[in-house]
């Protein structure tokens, strides 16, 4: 088969056969042979060859590697056009074969990829070269040779496509994304012109970031570059930028390693976030100030009695809470209470007031609203204002009260026990007087004159009954002024107390005896100190019978002085001696002469006493007497500046 290079001038080169025929009859080489041995070699050659007609576009010679690479078996192809071994039969393949055609006419060889179509159907591609050439037996041909390139073809295809798939991640990115190698060169970026504000329309790529950064920024970055990849994990910082046309930015990085020497970072402008969150801490310190400058403890409850958050004066009573619970803080209890109406606000949320004790014995108002903060978590706000005083106003309003109802019922039995101890002398009086007047009463001077006695007796008791009334009541009415001076204790006895009762004394057979200190002197007044002498006196003598005794004693100390009136009378039960001084169970019983009282002396001695800021006590045995001791500070002025 004669073959005539179209590329070589083709027909111009008729001598060629000739020449070639000489070459081997000169080294004994027929052209039969020679044929032989270019058949062989082509049939070893791993890539598939095959031999077209133009003419027509059958196949004339394939080699086994082009009948394995199409699937069919040898010679099978042989007299097919090569149409079959097209991918499709569509405009691409057409215009695709045109070009080769084309190619060929013009330069005699074509290389380049194509898509065929093996036997059983399926597609693959091969890196093809094409010749053309004139056969003097079949006229123009073309030889191609083809290496299969699918795999390559799959890998080229599947590395285009993840980087389609990485372009169409990373635009996916809201954040600016940019990849950077450990000397710090840009490798990739993704940022719009607003988002840099560092150099807009500036190519990153291939730049190191010292280039157009300061340099304490680009210290910045390539240390945290470094500790990346060294570490191998990711690293988050916050940095701030003074930009183009937006002044002092803040922006948030997210670092992460991706292969050895590389890493990618993620950064977020976070200037607006920054701001908000600039706002929610004012608007946190402003709440804060607000509570902490609160006359009230205001706290923050968990559902595991945990206290998140106290004010001011809540940390003043009890101290920071430092993980505490609150039945630990404002009970002083190891567990919580078993009745705790504020956890049950988790269950039924409403509003809870109620007034509570804490530990300090202090009484609140408590105020507890169920919430919810930022993150969804259940707490409870607490607000308690002290009402301890309101608290001890109320208490002591009802007291007082009481006081006045019991005060108001002594007083109508005091007034009833007056009346009827006033009645006694009156009726005396009125019935004596009735006695005289009576013209035929028979009565002789001696019955008028016992008469007269009984009548000035009467007389005296109910003159001493109401001077007793008048300065009771002026007491009650605050009218009683106290003077206080020096007073020379015996002196006054002897000429106020002894004088006045020594003619009482010595009618019944009593001793009456002043044993004060001649020395003793006192701060008091002089009127009021006459008045409680004079009824503790008149007392003791009442109770003491014919041949008793009635002393008055004084001792001294440091701070105060006692005064003693002792009788050697009938003395006074125990549970009589509870009573003495109180006026609803007030009573008198007659003395040892059948005298009258009304036993409101002793309840004009205690108040006497009282505001010299003394006391009075009493000290009885039944059948032995009685000791009354009057308590007095020795320097009254003194006294009430201690008080105050």
């Amino acid at each position: 088969m004669e073959m005539k290079s179209e590329s070589d001038g083709g027909r111009k080169l008729a001598g060629t056969d000739q020449r070639r025929q000489a070459v081997l009859a000169t080294v004994g080489v027929s052209a039969e042979s020679l044929n032989r041995l270019l058949q062989s070699s082509l049939d070893l050659m791993t890539e598939g060859v095959n031999l077209v007609r133009d003419l027509d576009g059958s196949i004339l010679y394939t080699n086994p590697a082009f009948d394995a690479m199409f699937g069919y078996a040898s010679g099978e192809l042989i007299g097919c056009t090569v149409s079959v071994l097209n991918a499709d039969d569509t405009e691409v393949d057409h215009s695709v074969a045109e070009t080769i055609l084309a190619e060929l006419k013009a330069a005699g060889r074509w290389s380049g990829e194509l898509q065929n179509r093996r036997k059983d159907g399926s597609l693959f591609y091969t890196k093809a070269r094409i010749h053309s050439f004139e056969c003097s037996e079949i006229g123009p041909a073309w030889i191609s040779f083809q290496t299969e390139i699918t795999g390559r073809k799959k890998l080229q295809s599947a590395v285009a496509q993840a980087q389609q798939e990485r372009r169409i991640a990373i635009s996916l990115i809201p954040d600016m994304f940019f990849r950077i190698n450990r000397e710090g060169v840009y490798l990739d970026f993704k940022a719009s012109d607003e988002e840099l504000h560092v150099a807009p329309d500036f190519d990153f790529i291939g730049k190191r970031n010292r280039d157009f950064t300061p340099p304490e920024f680009a210290d910045l970055i390539d240390a945290r570059i470094a500790a990346t990849l060294d570490s191998g994990e990711m690293q988050i910082f916050e940095y701030e930028m003074m930009t183009k046309g937006l002044g002092l930015q803040y922006f948030e990085a997210r670092m992460l390693p991706s292969g050895a020497d590389e890493v990618m970072a993620y950064v977020r402008n976070i200037s607006e976030r920054r701001q908000l969150q600039q706002r929610l801490d004012n608007e946190r310190q402003y709440l804060q100030d607000l509570l902490d400058g609160m006359h009230a403890m205001v706290y923050v409850l968990a559902d595991d009695y945990s206290i998140t958050f106290a004010n001011k004066y809540f940390k003043e009573i009890f101290g920071e809470p430092s993980g505490q619970t609150c039945y630990q803080l404002t009970r002083g209890q190891s567990a919580p209470c078993a009745d705790c109406q504020t956890m049950q606000l988790y269950a039924t949320p409403q509003k809870l007031a109620m007034d509570f004790q804490l530990a300090n014995g202090r009484f609140y108002q408590m105020t507890a609203i169920p919430f919810q903060d930022l993150a969804g978590r259940s707490l409870i706000l607490k607000m308690g204002i002290d009402i301890t005083e309101r608290k001890e106003a109320e208490e002591a309003l009802q007291r007082s009260a009481a006081d006045l109802r019991m005060a108001n019922q002594s007083r109508e039995r005091f007034m009833r026990i007056m009346a009827h101890d006033l009645r006694s002398p009156l009726a005396s009086l009125v019935n004596g007087l009735e006695i005289l007047q009576m013209k035929d009463s028979g009565l002789n001077d001696a019955d008028r004159s016992q008469i007269q006695d009984h009548l000035l007796q009467s007389s005296r008791q109910t003159l001493e009954l109401l001077n007793k009334l008048l300065d009771w009541s002026r007491l009650e009415r605050g009218l009683l002024q106290i003077k206080p001076e020096t007073v020379d204790l015996y002196a006054i006895i002897e000429s106020s107390i002894i004088a006045l009762f020594q003619q009482q004394s010595a009618h019944k057979g009593v001793h009456l005896l002043n044993k004060v200190d001649r020395q003793a002197q006192i701060e008091a007044d002089p009127a009021m100190l006459e008045t409680i002498l004079r009824n503790l006196v008149s007392n003791a003598l009442k109770f003491t019978g014919l041949g008793g005794t009635v002393t008055l004693e004084s001792r001294q100390y440091e701070s105060h002085m006692e005064l003693l009136v002792t009788d050697t009378g009938v003395g006074i039960a125990a549970e009589r001696i509870q009573t003495l001084f109180q006026i609803d169970k007030l009573y008198s019983l007659p003395g040892t002469n059948n005298e009258s009282g009304s036993g409101l002396g002793l309840l004009l001695c205690q108040e006497l006493v009282e505001i010299h800021q003394g006391r009075i006590s009493v000290h009885s045995t039944v059948g032995q007497g009685s000791c009354f001791t009057v308590c007095l500070p020795r320097s009254f002025a003194a006294q009430v500046h201690q008080e105050k």
